[in-house]
C-alpha cells in the first residue's frame, strides 16, 4: 500500500465522520481558519491536512460526538489499532511506572554506610 492509497482510506473515514456529524466542507474549514476549496483538495485526496490541522479536526470531531476518531481516522491502514490496542498499551505504561515508582523508591531508601 503506498502513500497515496493510504491517504485516500484515510480521507474517506474522514468524510464519513464530517457528513456523521452533518458539517459542511465549509464548517470544517472554519474550524481551523482555512477555506472550504483545501479542505476539499484535502477530501479529493489532492492535498495531505498539516498534522496540527488534522489534531484540531479530530479533536473537534470528539468534542461534536465521535468516539475514538484518530482510530476512525486510521482505520483500515497499516496504522490502523482499536480499543484493544489502546487498553494493552495503557496496561503496559501502568505497569512500567509502578516498576520505575518501585525502584524509585528502592533507591530513595537505600542508606550510604
Amino acid at each position: 500500500m503506498d502513500k497515496k492509497e493510504i491517504n485516500a482510506i484515510m480521507m474517506k473515514n474522514f468524510i464519513s465522520m464530517r457528513k456523521q456529524l452533518g458539517l459542511t466542507q465549509t464548517e470544517v474549514a472554519k474550524v481551523i481558519g482555512i477555506t472550504f476549496q483545501q479542505v476539499q483538495k484535502y477530501e479529493k485526496n489532492e492535498n495531505t491536512i498539516p498534522t496540527l490541522n488534522l489534531w484540531a479536526i479530530l479533536s473537534y470531531f470528539k468534542q461534536r460526538g465521535i468516539k475514538d476518531p484518530l482510530i476512525r481516522f486510521l482505520k483500515g491502514t497499516p496504522f490502523a489499532f482499536d480499543e484493544l490496542d489502546l487498553q494493552e498499551i495503557s496496561l503496559q505504561y501502568q505497569c512500567i511506572n509502578s516498576k520505575l515508582d518501585l525502584l524509585q523508591n528502592s533507591i530513595h531508601n537505600i542508606q550510604p554506610k
